[in-house]
């Protein structure tokens, strides 16, 4: 089950023109296993990295995410859709979906600020 929303995350995040989505094979050799997301970001040389698990309660699929900055570590975004076993095979793609609409939106936000980020605040900095 978990490879399947991830397959389905991995080709929703790819439609987006303005992201460049790892592989599934490539990503698929990290799975299960217990590594620092900057490090498998800095060995794959992206800028982002998106970590997600996946667990059951009950009669529910939880599922969490989030989107970290490699350079920093900052969690750019994150979220938990929590949706009910039987119901999960119908829900992948709206989750996938939201996942991709959500950073979609805030990685508008960080190359908006990115573009306007001010190198100094030094006027003097600047040539005449």
């Amino acid at each position: 089950m978990s490879d399947g929303i991830t397959e389905n995350i991995i080709n929703s995040l790819s439609q987006l023109p303005e992201l460049r989505v790892m592989a599934r094979n490539t990503v698929f050799h990290y799975k299960g296993k217990d590594l620092d997301a900057r490090q498998v970001g800095r060995e794959l040389g992206v800028h982002n990295v998106l970590v997600g698990t996946i667990d059951s309660c009950e009669d529910k699929i939880v599922l969490s995410i989030e989107l970290i900055d490699v350079a920093g570590g900052w969690q750019l975004c994150g979220g938990t859709y929590k949706r009910k076993f039987c119901e999960i095979l119908e829900t992948q793609d709206e989750m996938a979906s939201e996942i991709a609409t959500k950073l979609q939106i805030e990685l508008k936000g960080v190359e908006e600020r990115r573009r306007f980020r001010r190198y100094t605040e030094n006027p003097e900095a600047f040539p005449a």
